[in-house]
């Protein structure tokens, strides 16, 4: 899919405590970036807050205004762009990824200081934006999110013993690594590493309980690098050491 877009214009600006932006309209889309600062702003009769990270889509030839209840720094562009193969909608989206601002603040600087092919250097960033805008839009619903997670959660449960790469892991489901560690930790309340080590150290309650296997044997069974590693992951979770798990479960403590 072509993202086809070319920049109007672009303005960086600080705007003061409870300042307002009057009700205006551009013949091309609009984005703003608000770097710093929140308020408020309207799109022909819809309200939206806008915080930090947040961005603003405005489609060409709608009226919009702007009011800050904070000195609220913001990047801006003005664009044409061809929507056909996937529409911007308005509204406010979050760059949740902390992609869209790096690629604004280059825009920004080379607007400052031109080079060669600036135009097409401009339009090349600007597309950039778009598509990573349209990306934003167009996330998976709520339900691919769960089935990819469940399938991650289900490798971890069943590999939880062996050495988990958890970037890889990450890529199979399609997300970053931090997207990933995010939204993994949203759905179990545990990071990855987290949820493993749990797994491991329930396994290991289990070994000294079953077994007469030494701490050391009991550790490198369950993945630990050392024993001293898991004697301290485990006290750390059950305020005992190994052997006085051991020991107190039989009642020889």
């Amino acid at each position: 899919m072509a993202v086809l877009s070319s920049l109007d214009f672009l303005m960086h600006h600080t705007m003061p405590k409870d300042s307002y932006v009057d009700f205006h309209h551009h013949s091309c889309f609009e984005i703003v970036y608000y770097v710093r600062g929140t308020g408020e702003m309207v799109i022909e009769r819809d309200s939206y807050r806008y915080g930090p990270g947040t961005i603003s889509i405005t489609r060409p030839k709608l009226y919009h205004d702007e009011r800050h209840d904070e000195e609220t720094e913001v990047i801006f562009i003005g664009f044409l762009h061809d929507d056909k193969p996937a529409q911007l909608t308005n509204g406010i989206c979050h760059d949740q990824n902390g992609t869209v601002l790096p690629l604004m603040q280059r825009m920004k600087r080379e607007m400052g200081t031109p080079g060669a092919f600036h135009a097409e250097q401009m339009n090349l960033l600007t597309g950039q934006v778009v598509m990573e805008l349209l990306r934003l839009q167009h996330q998976p619903s709520a339900e691919t999110v769960s089935s990819k997670l469940h399938y991650a959660i289900r490798a971890l449960e069943e590999n939880y013993l062996q050495s988990v790469d958890f970037h890889s892991l990450s890529d199979l489901t399609g997300y970053s690594y931090d997207r990933f560690r995010h939204l993994f930790k949203e759905q179990t309340g545990q990071s990855p590493l987290s949820f493993v080590i749990g797994k491991r150290l329930e396994h290991a309650v289990q070994l000294l309980l079953g077994t007469d296997d030494t701490i050391s044997a009991i550790a490198q069974d369950c993945g630990f690098s050392t024993a001293s590693q898991f004697g301290d992951m485990f006290k750390r979770q059950y305020q005992l050491s190994p052997s006085q798990y051991r020991r107190l479960s039989r009642g020889t403590l």
